[in-house]
């Protein structure tokens, strides 16, 4: 459920530093495209159960050469984006540390949690799965109080529904908007990486990845 971290964020982002009341509809568009792209994804799991994902399709449907371009690619890309999240962690670890009067360099915070992936990546799938569980689950929570402390107390006392209007979206603020939208639900075909652990991977991945956009564009 990575897109639900970026949600958490990116919401407020959106709302209160860009000022763009399409955030929520942005998000919803997203999941809806990236449903349709889903169709064909589950498809090839269906055909390709290979925890390479990505590489192992573009591997079997155009040939080797491309199947190691597109692993380049990932690498040099998932590095990237790894090397921003440690640093955003660190940040949000240190504020809020701070409030409980815990003090230390965002850097501190952002190599800790590098050791800490680093060791639970050499744990067993099933521990990290348990490990994630709790974290999913505190994230969910954290999103339904949050959206009923907002809707019981909504701005001017009125719950309003402009933010699920597709027009806010129609000008270049609004469609760049929906390109971090898609951004931030990088990660909802994590499922497919699984997919050889999987009893009935056919059927799983299928359900797991669709289980994801319905969660997220709900929220």
């Amino acid at each position: 459920m990575t897109p639900l971290t970026v949600i958490n964020g990116g919401q407020s982002l959106g709302f209160g530093q860009v000022q763009q009341l399409g955030t929520a509809v942005s998000y919803s568009i997203a999941a809806v495209l990236l449903a349709v792209f889903a169709v064909g994804l589950a498809a090839m799991a269906r055909h390709v159960p290979n925890s390479g994902a990505f590489y192992s399709y573009a591997a079997a449907g155009l040939g080797k050469p491309m199947g190691a371009a597109t692993a380049a690619v990932a690498l040099v890309a998932y590095n990237a984006m790894h090397i921003g999240l440690y640093g955003a962690f660190g940040v949000a670890a240190a504020t809020a540390l701070k409030q409980f009067g815990m003090y230390g360099g965002w850097s501190l915070w952002a190599v800790a949690g590098w050791a800490a992936i680093t060791v639970l990546g050499q744990l067993r799938v099933r521990t990290n799965a348990a490990i994630l569980a709790i974290l999913i689950a505190a994230e969910l929570l954290l999103v339904i109080v949050l959206d009923a402390v907002m809707l019981a107390h909504p701005h001017d006392a009125v719950v309003r529904i402009d933010a699920l209007n597709p027009g806010l979206l129609a000008n270049a603020a609004g469609i760049a908007f929906l390109v971090g939208s898609v951004t931030g639900l990088v990660g909802f075909e994590i499922p497919l990486a699984f997919a050889p652990l999987a009893l009935d991977p056919r059927r799983t991945v299928r359900r797991a990845i669709t289980w994801i956009l319905l969660v997220v564009v709900i929220l």
